[in-house]
C-alpha cells in the first residue's frame, strides 16, 4: 500500500545535531528538523560526524513551558550558551495536539543529568 502523497510530504524528519554538555564536550543527538531550526534552542549541524552519539541514559538539559492555553511542553536546549538556556528568549513553539503550532512561555529549567552505568555489587 503506498502512502498519499499528502501524507508523505508532512512527514516531518529527524536531523543529527550538536548537544554540548555541562563539561564542554560536543555530543550527537538526533532531533526533529523543525526544533534545529530554532536558534533559540542552540542546535548546530556542523561537522556531526565527528562527535559520538549522546550517551544512553543520559538525559539532555530542558526548558518546560506553558502555552495560552495552559498545556506544558518541553525543548531540549544544546548548549548552556542558547537564548533558552540563559532567559534572553522566553518561549518556544510546540506543536499541539491539534497539530498546530503554539508557543509556550519557559516556567522551568531542567539541569542535564548524566547517568553512570549500574556497577554490580562485588561478592565477598
Amino acid at each position: 500500500m503506498r502512502s498519499s502523497p499528502l501524507l508523505a510530504d508532512r512527514v516531518r524528519g529527524f536531523v543529527w545535531a550538536i548537544y554540548v554538555d555541562d563539561g564542554g564536550r560536543s555530543w550527537t543527538k538526533r532531533v526533529d528538523a523543525d526544533q534545529v531550526e530554532d536558534p533559540g534552542r542552540g542546535w548546530s549541524q556542523d561537522a556531526v560526524a565527528d562527535w559520538p552519539p549522546l550517551p544512553r541514559g543520559w538525559l539532555p538539559r530542558k526548558v518546560r513551558g506553558l502555552d495560552e492555553e495552559g498545556r506544558e511542553g518541553f525543548a531540549v536546549v544544546a548548549r548552556l550558551d542558547a537564548p533558552l538556556w540563559v532567559g534572553t528568549q522566553a518561549s518556544f513553539t510546540v506543536e499541539g495536539s491539534d497539530q498546530l503550532p503554539h508557543e509556550a512561555v519557559v516556567i522551568e529549567r531542567f539541569a542535564e543529568k548524566q547517568v553512570s552505568p549500574k556497577v554490580p555489587p562485588t561478592m565477598p
